[in-house]
This record gives structure tokens, C-alpha cells and sequence, in this order.
């Protein structure tokens, strides 16, 4: 089956890092064609994705101009929504498959999906958490769209009416549901989805599941993971939000760490320096750094017994 995840150049800020783990992680556990739309020119990383299998599709949001005259309003930013509603264009862009997996670029595999034992009419999805303060229990009203199986047919017959929705919501919706394509999604096929274990989508704030075969870092970034492990957790450095999700399971946390490292290519230090040099993440930290600051972190909760890790840590299992 067929892996999708999108990216537009405004994005290598924040991801340039991160995409290499995905593909990295996909390509040696699991037995998905990646393909990743990129919105933006060719460089190092999409040449280097290119050399390693990744089928890398050089396209501009259908909706791009929509998207650049939405209402100005607070939270909106153009360029995030150029990025998050690419994935609405992969039903255009795929010619042959009736499935296709897609995820967010902030994921790593750790197991082959089996995406084949799902087909929805429209999309299958993991449920959203119904609360980041508290333990954390999924929600089933509303899906997190970070992972979704899509039903390319039966998602393409309803598309132009769920640009039309987004639109007519100037393509933001506050929380409710999500803020960009995920509260579009969620709203508009609300009740309409199929639902995908947690294994699928696993969050590590969300707690143990059995062994996940996708983690996806929503809520705490990885490269907000490596302020933290810097001790640097001002607003100056990462959203206040990102250390809540931390704090509430940093065991998990820790592991998807040593997972992201484990994962990241011996050459992404160069390939980020001449993609996105102003990128931070676990390469401005280093290596060698973030593993003896995760042993570090890791005895000082054990001491102060906030917290058990969990008995399955994916990481060690390679």
C-alpha cells in the first residue's frame, strides 16, 4: 500500500529534521511505498528522500490561492494552511490505488500497519484525546487526522463540497474539532468515519498501548522534546502546551526519543544545514548529548517516582 505525507518549504522549519525519521522508520519497518508531497522547490533532503525509495511529488495546493485570502482572523497562518490541507489533494494525485495510507510527517513506524485490513467508505481514524490536564482517554466523537486510511474514490466524491464547507469557515475552525483540516474533516464527516486502533496513532501523552506500530508526536514536537531535555521549557523556547504533554506521561516521552534517534540518518546533520540551517531540533543539541540527557531525565524521575516506564519500549526492539 501506498504512504502519503505532505510538506510545504514553509514547513522545513519545524520538520526538515523530522521527515527523515518517517521516511527513515517507514523504509525499515514496514513494506509501504512512500510517497510525500512536497509543495516547494527541489533540495538536498527531497533529493536525498529521492535517492533512498521515496516517490517525492513536487506540488502546489490546489487551494492555495483560497487559502492565501481567508480571512485574516487570530491563530490563521496561510502558510500552516497551505501545508495542513495538502493532504486533501492526494485523492487528485493518486491514479491507481483505492486505499492509501496517510500520515503527518511527525511519526515514526515501528512495525509494518497492515493498513490493508481497513477499508472505510471515506477514511478511517484513530479517536482524539478528550483532555491534555488530566489522564488523557480517547474521545470518539472526533478522529485526530495525523494518520488516516483513505478511501481515494469515495473521499474525491466528496472533496469539492468539503472545500466548500472549509471555505465557508475561512478554513480555521478554533479547536473545535481541530483547527485546521482536522476540525474541517471532523465537521464535515462527522459521523462518517471509520475508527483505527490507537496502536495506528499512538500519542505517547495517551499512555501505554500495546506495542504501537505508529507513534505520532502530537502535542510535544520533537524538536521541542530536545528543549526539554536541554531544560530549556520557557515560552521562549517551546509552546507551554508541549510540556503539559509532556509531564503527563514523560516516560513515554523519553522512549519516543530514543526512537527519533535511533531513526535519524548518520548524514542529517548535513542535509538540514543545507535545506533549513535555522531548523532546531535534536541535531543543534547533539547525539550524544540527548542520549545521556534522556539517561539523566530518565534516573531523576525514577528517583523522584512520578511516573513507571512502560513495560514496551519499541525503541529497543529495532
Amino acid at each position: 500500500m501506498k504512504w502519503y505525507f505532505c510538506l510545504n518549504e514553509e514547513g522545513l522549519l519545524g520538520f526538515a529534521e523530522i521527515i527523515l525519521v518517517a521516511a527513515h522508520s517507514a523504509l525499515r519497518h514496514t513494506n509501504l511505498e512512500a510517497h510525500l508531497l512536497y509543495d516547494g522547490p527541489k533540495n538536498a533532503i527531497t533529493e536525498y528522500l529521492m535517492s533512498i525509495g521515496v516517490h517525492v511529488h513536487h506540488h502546489r495546493s490546489s487551494i492555495a490561492p483560497l487559502l492565501n485570502d481567508a480571512k485574516s482572523q487570530p491563530g490563521y497562518y496561510p502558510s500552516v494552511a497551505r501545508g495542513a490541507y495538502l493532504r486533501l489533494d492526494i485523492p487528485i494525485i493518486e491514479a491507481s490505488d483505492s486505499f492509501v495510507l496517510y500520515t503527518d510527517c511527525d511519526v515514526i513506524f515501528f512495525s509494518d500497519p497492515v493498513i490493508e485490513n481497513y477499508k472505510p467508505d471515506i477514511l478511517a481514524a484513530a479517536p482524539e484525546y478528550a483532555s491534555t490536564t488530566t489522564a488523557p482517554t480517547p474521545y470518539n466523537r472526533i478522529f485526530n487526522s495525523g494518520v488516516m486510511v483513505m478511501n481515494v474514490h469515495g473521499f474525491l466524491k466528496g472533496r469539492d463540497r468539503l472545500v466548500d464547507f472549509a471555505q465557508q469557515h475561512n478554513f480555521y475552525f478554533h479547536g473545535d474539532g481541530g483547527y485546521y483540516d482536522q476540525g474541517a474533516l471532523n465537521k464535515f464527516f462527522s459521523g462518517r468515519w471509520d475508527q483505527l486502533p490507537q496502536s495506528l496513532n499512538w500519542r505517547p501523552f495517551g499512555g501505554a498501548s500495546t506495542p504501537p506500530k505508529i507513534l505520532h508526536f502530537h502535542g510535544t514536537k520533537p524538536y521541542e522534546l530536545a528543549y526539554i531535555l536541554a531544560g530549556k521549557t520557557g515560552p521562549q523556547h517551546i509552546r507551554p502546551v508541549a510540556k503539559q504533554f509532556f509531564d503527563l506521561q514523560p516516560f513515554a516521552y523519553l522512549m519516543a526519543c530514543k526512537a527519533y534517534l535511533a531513526h535519524l540518518p548518520a548524514d542529517a546533520e548535513r542535509l538540514v544545514a543545507a535545506t533549513s540551517p535555522a531548523t532546531t531540533g535534536f541535531i543543534t543539541f547533539g547525539r550524544e548529548r540527548a542520549h545521556e540527557a534522556i539517561a539523566a531525565l530518565r534516573q531523576e524521575l525514577t528517583n523522584r517516582q512520578t511516573d513507571k516506564p512502560m513495560a514496551t519500549d519499541p525503541a529497543l526492539s529495532g
